[in-house]
């Protein structure tokens, strides 16, 4: 800013736009936007400095082209900043113009920190000596240099985007199959598991329903209900009235598993005279003669799932 500040002092505002900072800020820069980087090294006391300013450097169409394509940063030799670069540079005569080309150092030489370090390679090096024309070519010689670099560069990044797009795909693809499959897994385990808890609750309430009493059993000891299926088969058993009511629910359900065409599942017991519903979730401790099923009954076995 303090050499911008003096230089405006002595030529003017019209001049490329310098960027503020120090060089080392000014690569950065330049390489986040793709841009060339164009030094001016300024000695006040140099015979050559001012008409070279006042001739080349500020002169309109310098500016505009040089701020359309690419970026400068300026230093006076007073300064540490560009007394370092005139020694990095071995600049022997002002005033003096470099285009440096920034880039990305090897993996070797990145910090500790692990941020990318930026450097520049010097394209060309211009004596302000040189005439504007002569000038002008070599910074038009240099963007086009650059601008391939920077074609191949983008190309390069959007190769690798683009690998790294169809990795990330497939992982994608590959951990949304596996967690398909683990669903699947868990399906099938949970399947058979309700299959296995079925299997052995049938056999259970098989093995353990009441034998069937004889046909001569007295009328008030016992009942004979008849089950009307939905599909209009039926199905008939006696109980004993002391049976419970849980026992007439496990008959149906051990005679529906017999069936091979079987679909009923969940089902509730109608009586239709009179009018009484059976469910799941009634108190099926009732004996068959407290629920008013001795000596018969007609109970339609009705689908709750249809």
């Amino acid at each position: 800013r303090q050499f911008q500040v003096g230089f405006e002092e002595s030529y003017g505002t019209v001049h490329p736009s310098f960027i503020c900072s120090s060089y080392k800020e000014a690569i950065t820069q330049a390489h986040s936007r793709e841009k060339l980087l164009l030094l001016y090294i300024h000695s006040a006391n140099h015979p050559n400095t001012e008409e070279f300013c006042k001739e080349t450097l500020c002169e309109e169409s310098f500016c505009t082209y040089v701020n359309r394509e690419m970026l400068t940063w300026g230093g006076s030799v007073e300064f540490a900043d560009a007394y370092r670069l005139c020694d990095m540079m071995m600049v022997s005569t002002f005033p003096t113009l470099a285009v440096l080309q920034p880039s990305v150092a090897s993996s070797s030489s990145q910090s500790s920190s692990g941020a990318q370090k930026i450097t520049a390679r010097l394209l060309v090096r211009i004596d302000g000596s040189a005439d504007k024309a002569s000038i002008m070519e070599k910074l038009r010689i240099c963007c086009q240099q650059h601008q391939a670099v920077v074609s191949e560069a983008r190309a390069r990044r959007l190769q690798e985007e683009e690998r790294r797009n169809l990795l990330e795909q497939q992982n994608r693809e590959y951990l949304e199959s596996q967690r398909r499959d683990r669903e699947r897994e868990e399906e099938k385990r949970r399947l058979e598991e309700e299959a296995r808890i079925k299997v052995e609750a049938l056999k259970r309430k098989r093995d353990e329903l009441p034998e069937e009493p004889a046909a001569d059993t007295p009328r008030g000891e016992c009942s004979n209900i008849k089950f009307n299926l939905p599909n209009g088969n039926n199905l008939r058993r006696r109980f004993k009235a002391t049976d419970l009511l849980q026992h007439v629910r496990d008959f149906v359900e051990v005679s529906l598993d017999d069936m091979e065409d079987n679909t009923i599942e969940n089902f509730e017991l109608v009586m239709n005279f009179p009018k009484k519903r059976f469910s799941r979730d009634d108190d099926h401790s009732l004996t068959i003669k407290e629920a008013g099923l001795v000596p018969q009954a007609v109970l339609f076995v009705q689908d709750l799932d249809s």
